[in-house]
């Protein structure tokens, strides 16, 4: 779960970062440490243009983020003068709402301090799901994916062709939010055997600033969004899955 903004810099960051930080000590965040990321930047403006930084990156920057560690060290919220996120990294279904409020609270504090950050405007919001297994059969994709999203090359009567990268990538606009869909099957090896990475990635976004103040105003509307990623995944997998 992630906000994109502008009009935000490292100064007007660390004028707000102690209100910030006392909030999350509420939300059994124990601890804070600062790092220097590189970004890249994009236009989003460009529903198209999700993470594709080979095709869309305007340029890099080198930036300060101030990373807050959960007492579940699988939770993290990180803030720079430029994004703001919660990542959640679980090998079993987690709902990502229940930590939502931390992040609400977060940007109530960025927008309720027009005289530290005057010139603060949202730029994106974003939910992404991402998820991951590994198969050693490539033939028994489709027991566990339906065809219509995940597919290996074939060619009937011809045995000397093994895939190696498949990615199919889709723009959508789903009941009025933008989504991107990319399904990824890559080959590798998993224990020195010969094995499949299946990445399942659903991006769901606002880029409208208007649109991400209702929603601040709305958390239903997020609750749509989770619904919907949930909707989406739901229709890649097969029952055996």
């Amino acid at each position: 779960m992630r906000f994109d903004y502008d009009g935000m810099d490292d100064t007007e960051l660390d004028q707000v970062i102690s209100s910030i930080s006392m909030e999350l000590k509420k939300h059994d965040y124990t601890s804070r440490t600062v790092e220097t990321e590189k970004e890249m930047q994009f236009e989003f403006n460009d529903p198209e243009s999700g993470d594709y930084a080979e095709l869309y990156g305007k340029k890099i920057r080198e930036q300060k983020v101030f990373v807050f560690h959960n007492e579940n060290p699988q939770i993290k919220l990180s803030i720079s003068s430029s994004c703001a996120c919660i990542s959640i990294e679980e090998t079993k279904y987690v709902d990502c709402l229940k930590y939502c409020d931390a992040l609400w609270k977060v940007m109530s504090i960025i927008i309720s301090e027009p005289e530290q950050v005057p010139f603060f405007m949202f730029k994106r919001f974003g939910l992404r799901k991402i998820n991951q297994c590994f198969l050693r059969d490539i033939n028994r994709l489709n027991e566990y994916f339906e065809p219509s999203h995940y597919h290996v090359f074939r060619i009937q009567g011809e045995d000397n062709i093994k895939e190696k990268v498949m990615q199919i990538r889709d723009s959508l606009e789903i009941a009025g939010y933008n989504a991107n869909l990319i399904r990824t099957l890559v080959r590798g090896e998993l224990r020195g055997e010969e094995a499949y990475q299946v990445n399942y990635d659903a991006d769901m976004y606002l880029i409208d600033s208007q649109s991400i103040k209702e929603l601040m105003e709305n958390k239903e509307k997020i609750m749509q969004m989770n619904d919907w990623l949930f909707e989406l995944h739901k229709d890649a997998v097969t029952e055996t899955f």
